[in-house]
């Protein structure tokens, strides 16, 4: 489902860490991580540097990121709250802007909506409408949803004892297929998309919010994805999948958009907030179900591997190899079949100009579809955390294309790439994605 909540790729980009002249060596190297957006790298290192940096400034942007972006909203939040309200004239403009989005984002993954839009309402009014269009866009969704359900039971889930299983589903849509689970909802059973993609809430249409007694608590929400829009905000008493029960869950609810419903009509989709809170999920192809929650991805001496996965706007990227080179994709499984964006396609250029057939592809999401040449790839070969896996049939969009991405990512994994390895294991408390294949 390619709908996004923020554009915090773009702040960051934009915004630059300066280190004072007579910074230590700890101050440099974490200054420039912060620069060149090499969060997996920052994440490693920080801890072994954290106590010899010496700018408080260069310290709590670093701790705020690391746990933003690798599901530690608590720290990442303690980290930011001190940094705006100590150093906030040392920030910058563009880089306090950039921390305002990460706590929001930290509040939000913590269920703290009372919260969330108070400082909201606070920075907006302390900006005095200096901010552009799309970033006072964003706030209205923190802002809008914040007081919504502000003083409402948060979400919650509930594991059964030993976990559970449940079965998957394979539809043909368009040029891919679409996973589906079966959730319990409203005394009803109804397949949702389990869609790794659909950032944070859950994502139905209102003829189906009214038939499985998902109660409409606000509207107007904006949301971005092909286009800007806006949708209601629901809650329910509770959904189950398998043996879990998600109570209080939070849906945005999209109205009918006949342009997006001529490219696949999807009703339900199952949001990252749930498979957040179960913490691990393995897909298991060779049966055909998904395990709740998945054994502890680790090394065989019981280490924890490193991080290859990362959140932004709630929603998971996952660092997989191309020829050798690390690359940061988005992992959307609400995708029906894997995209190339055009930061792959200049990597890969000659390679993709000389094999790919020129065709078009539609491009689907909330509020629009759009319409790319696009060049064909009858294959291409990836490696997972050195396990090797191959995605048929790839879709390779040129620079230039509408749709593709609002960041820096090489592209969309979809469903393809969730059913390329025997089993595909998501450790949202590691923050890595195993794959394994059975000899």
């Amino acid at each position: 489902m390619k709908y996004t909540l923020s554009f915090l790729l773009f702040l960051l980009a934009a915004a630059t860490v300066t280190v004072p002249a007579a910074g230590q060596h700890a101050d440099a190297r974490i200054g420039a991580l912060l620069n060149s957006g090499d969060y997996f790298t920052l994440r490693e290192v920080l801890p072994r540097q954290a106590d010899s940096i010496v700018s408080p400034v260069v310290r709590g942007m670093a701790e705020t990121l690391v746990g933003t972006f690798f599901n530690r909203p608590a720290d990442a939040l303690a980290a930011v709250s001190e940094l705006l309200e100590t150093y906030g004239d040392e920030l910058g403009p563009d880089n306090a802007t950039s921390m305002v989005f990460m706590a929001l984002l930290d509040l939000f993954m913590l269920d703290r909506y009372t919260a969330a839009a108070e400082l909201t309402d606070d920075f907006i009014a302390d900006t005095d409408g200096s901010l552009p269009d799309e970033l006072l866009f964003s706030l209205e969704f923190f802002r809008r949803t914040g007081h919504a359900l502000a003083g409402r039971p948060a979400p919650e889930l509930v594991m059964p004892e030993g976990g559970t299983c449940v079965s998957y589903r394979l539809d043909s849509v368009g040029r891919g297929r679409i996973m589906t689970v079966p959730v319990h909802i409203g005394g009803n059973v109804r397949d949702f998309v389990f869609d790794t993609g659909a950032a944070q809430f859950n994502f139905v249409s209102e003829r189906f919010a009214r038939e499985n007694g998902i109660r409409m608590i606000a509207d107007s929400i904006p949301v971005a994805g092909i286009g800007r829009g806006w949708v209601g905000l629901g809650v329910a008493d509770s959904l189950a999948v398998g043996g879990i029960v998600m109570r209080n869950p939070v849906f945005l609810i999209s109205p009918p958009d006949q342009a997006t419903d001529t490219i696949e009509v999807i009703s339900a989709v199952l949001g990252n907030a749930f498979m957040r809170k179960a913490e691990r999920f393995t897909i298991d192809n060779r049966t055909r179900h998904i395990v709740f929650p998945a054994e502890r991805t680790l090394h065989a001496d019981g280490t924890e591997r490193m991080a290859n996965m990362m959140l932004n706007s709630f929603q998971p990227y996952v660092r997989i190899h191309a020829d050798g080179i690390p690359l940061l994709f988005h992992f959307d499984t609400g995708n029906v079949a894997t995209t190339l964006y055009p930061p792959y396609y200049e990597l890969f250029r000659e390679q993709v100009d000389s094999c790919g057939v020129e065709d078009t592809v539609r491009i689907g999401g909330f509020a629009g579809v759009a319409e790319n040449v696009c060049y064909r790839l009858p294959s291409v070969e990836f490696t997972l955390e050195g396990v090797p896996f191959t995605l048929r049939d790839i879709d390779v969009l040129p620079s230039g294309s509408a749709g593709a991405t609002a960041g820096s990512e090489a592209g969309s994994l979809g469903t393809d790439f969730a059913t390329a390895f025997d089993t595909l294991t998501v450790d949202y408390t590691s923050c890595t994605v195993r794959g394994e294949n059975v000899p």
